[in-house]
This record gives structure tokens, sequence and C-alpha cells, in this order.
């Protein structure tokens, strides 16, 4: 079992969003949280040994729930990912603490 944490910034068409990333993986199945945008919420998904993450959570704003889904790739210390939204896509980068 592996635990990881990364401080995260989203950028967004508005400016730059900072949170937190947080999961456990065993057997290449990760659960978490995601914290955005004042909110914590679980995260589900998975990891393979060559670093290839993918997961799916929801983000809570002050305007609605977005259902995401966060393709990206986990190297040393880092994690990249490419998250599609229902309407919009993002970018988040993270570092490990």
């Amino acid at each position: 079992m592996i635990t990881k944490q990364y401080k995260i910034i989203m950028t967004v068409p508005l400016g730059k969003r900072y949170g937190t990333l947080a999961f456990t993986e065993s057997d290449g199945a990760i659960k978490g949280t995601m914290s955005l945008f004042g909110k914590t919420e679980p995260i589900e998904g998975t990891l393979s040994n060559n670093g290839e993450v993918e997961f799916s959570g929801i983000f809570c704003t002050l305007i609605r729930n977005i259902p995401f889904k966060a393709v990206g790739t986990v190297a040393e210390n880092e994690i990249s990912l490419n998250v599609q939204g229902q309407r919009s896509r993002f970018k988040i980068n993270g570092t490990e603490v």
C-alpha cells in the first residue's frame, strides 16, 4: 500500500486554484480526496506500475457540482493531470509533500 499527498495547482480561465490531492494505492486501485474551491471531495481510480493515473470525482463550487475525469502521470515527486469536466478541460500540476 502506497500513500501519496500533493499540493496542486489547477489552471482555469479565471486564474489558478490551489488545493491538495491525497490518495492511497493498493493493487493498482486508488482512493482518496481532492480539496479545491474550499471543499474536500472523494476520488477513485487507478494507478499503473508505469505511473499512469486515472480517477474521477466531483468539483463542488459555489455555483454547481461538476463531475470530472482526470488522466495523467505520476513521476518522482510530481503529478500532472488533464481534467475533463462537463463543459471544460483543465490542467492540474502538483508536487508531493
